[in-house]
């Protein structure tokens, strides 16, 4: 085991995890602990329970490992997302892929999956027999790792993956780190990735662009979907990303017809991938283009939902290390004053063969009286409303006729 850092014969797995959360720290890492677990539990292959049942057990005598382990905290300590070097996030209970390509799904994007859901079921109602509302569901097993974003209670009543640090032996809890929301309103064991201030930036990759880098049509690249069942709704998840959202409401709701759309190529692949991945694939359409421009010919959209760019170009130097270095500015910059996306699809959306009945995007701190104001004056809404986060921000604009 020589010649890496931190690592020395006869160490426990928990001496080790211990050694590379200090050397987070000392690098400026805030969930140095948790970081430095989620790398383990990846790197070992272990879930949680396994880990804290074997935190006593010698290290592996295992070269690659050893560096392995080493170019891991090196990453991290630069600033690169733990995200990004597992290449899995979680989101509304389920396991996402992630790569530079896309911006890392944030809890509070949660919230609008939710509160879609909750909209459309009234404006929709289930049929007799289905869950209307669906609760955030429980990740299946008991393999699940620290930090995974599961929203189902778990039996003591815990946000089942916050991250336990607990030691074995002498009962003293080893570095231990509930990383529940509090005081920013992070969500338990997410890696801090948010830009600095406000919380921003929750989201994936976003499919608007800037100055002459408009698309007149849309490049279709993967049709899936047979259409929604009757009198249940078309969804177009706008700059999709990841497919964090257009996955999960095409699972939480398999009579819906969805799209998803974004800018990236890159993005469109991801999103592909992690349909295939949670078994949606052939209920979700797939879209290369910009912002409602490839949907002004085309079927009805009833739900529209985006969580389109929003910090102000301006502000992109200032952002968290993890975010201004690591995740794609593509996706974060929303022109002079963060709102070019919404009034830009604001104005298209009288474009569209018939104005949705749902409309709800993301937004950044301080912005959600202004995107009300755009949709105000784009259409005549029954309702506007919006969401607060977990940091008390009104996070999520919600317009429904």
């Amino acid at each position: 085991m020589g010649g890496v850092e931190g690592v020395r014969g006869g160490q426990t797995l928990r001496e080790v995890w211990r050694l590379g959360a200090d050397r987070l720290e000392r690098a400026g890492i805030e969930e140095a602990a948790a970081d430095a677990e989620l790398l383990l539990l990846h790197l070992l292959g272990k879930s949680k329970a396994e880990l804290l049942r074997d935190w006593r057990e010698p290290w592996p005598e295992d070269a690659q490992l050893d560096e392995a382990w080493e170019a891991f905290l090196r990453r991290r300590a630069s600033g690169e997302p733990v995200q990004y070097l597992t290449g899995e996030q979680y989101f509304y209970g389920r396991r996402f892929e992630v790569s530079p390509a896309v911006l890392i799904p944030r809890p509070e994007t949660e919230l609008l999956a939710e509160a879609v859901l909750a909209e459309a079921d009234r404006l929709w109602p289930p049929a007799e027999g289905r869950q209307a509302g669906t609760s955030l569901p429980a990740a299946a097993g008991n393999g699940e790792r620290a930090g995974e974003s599961l929203h189902a209670a778990a039996e003591n009543g815990e946000r089942a993956g916050e991250s336990l640090h607990a030691a074995a032996g002498d009962g003293e809890r080893a570095g231990e780190s509930l990383h529940a929301a509090a005081g920013d309103g992070e969500r338990a064991g997410e890696s801090r990735n948010a830009a600095a201030g406000d919380g921003e930036r929750a989201g994936e990759s976003r499919n608007v662009d800037k100055g002459d880098r408009g698309m007149a049509a849309a490049n279709v690249v993967a049709a899936g979907g047979a259409g929604a069942a009757p009198g249940l709704p078309h969804v177009l998840d706008v700059g999709t990303g990841s497919g964090a959202l257009a996955v999960t409401l095409a699972a939480e709701r398999p009579g819906w017809r969805v799209t998803a759309s974004d800018l990236s190529a890159d993005a469109i692949a991801m999103a592909r991938d992690n349909s295939a991945l949670h078994g949606v694939m052939s209920r979700i359409s797939f879209v290369l283009g910009d912002l409602l421009i490839p949907f002004v010919q085309g079927p009805p959209i009833d739900i529209l939902v985006s969580n389109p760019p929003y910090i102000p170009s301006r502000d992109l130097p200032g952002l968290q290390r993890e975010v201004r270095e690591h995740e794609p500015h593509l996706a974060l910059d929303g022109g002079d004053d963060g709102l070019e996306p919404y009034r830009r699809m604001a104005e298209q959306l009288s474009m569209l063969p018939r104005l949705p009945r749902l409309v709800a995007w993301e937004v950044g701190a301080g912005q959600a009286e202004e995107v009300a104001a755009l949709l105000r004056a784009a259409a005549d809404w029954t309702d506007i409303r919006f969401v607060v986060d977990y940091a008390g921000i009104q996070r999520h604009v919600i317009a429904v006729r």
